[in-house]
This record gives C-alpha cells, structure tokens and sequence, in this order.
C-alpha cells in the first residue's frame, strides 16, 4: 500500500517540481547551443562579430514575433542546406590552388616606360 503520509506527500511534490526544472533546464541548453551555432553561422558568413550576430538574431526575432531558438534554427538549416546544395553542385573551374603550375595563367608583366 502506497504511504500517504504528509512527508512522503511533499517529496512527491518536490520530486515533481524537480523534474519539472531538470527538462526546463535541458531544453534551455539545447536551445542555448542552437543559437550558439547560429551565431557560428552568422560570424562565419556575415563577417560580423558574435555581438553583432547576437543582435541580428534578436532584432530577426523581435519583428518576426518568432521564438529566438526558431530563427536560430531555420538560420542553421539554411546553412546546412547550403553547404549540402555546394557539395553537389558541378565544379565549372578547378580553384587555383588546385591547378597543376603549367595550368596557372600568369599576369604579363607591366610595361617599363
């Protein structure tokens, strides 16, 4: 028979508020490290600085009236997208670091007057 004394009454009670505080936290985290990568992005793409990658999210969020964690997340699918579309799309030149050295075009020299 399960004890319903008021002592085991109020630890079921906190037990609950607990668990209640431990999957809020969890969530906080996660969304935390969301919009940390989305900074990442922002910084990376944007050369802007964190603060300002800050600004931007929250300015995005704001006018949008769209949760801060959302914005950051549609930001990073957005690049992942990209990166993905990048990695399949044909290559038209081979880049410069990549040529074989006869392949390099050379600039003429400036004429001397």
């Amino acid at each position: 028979m399960p004890d319903h004394s008021p002592d085991n009454a109020e630890t079921d009670n906190t037990i609950a508020e607990l668990k209640e505080k431990v999957a809020h936290l969890k969530k906080a985290v996660d969304s935390h490290a969301i919009v940390d990568q989305a900074i990442g992005l922002l910084v990376g793409v944007g050369q802007i600085t964190p603060a300002e990658a800050w600004d931007v999210l929250r300015e995005v969020s704001m006018n949008t009236n769209t949760k801060l964690r959302e914005v950051a997340q549609t930001l990073i699918d957005w690049g992942l997208h990209r990166c993905a579309a990048r990695r399949h799309r044909p290559r038209t030149r081979t880049p410069p670091h990549e040529q074989a050295p006869q392949q390099r075009v050379r600039a003429a020299p400036a004429p001397t007057v």
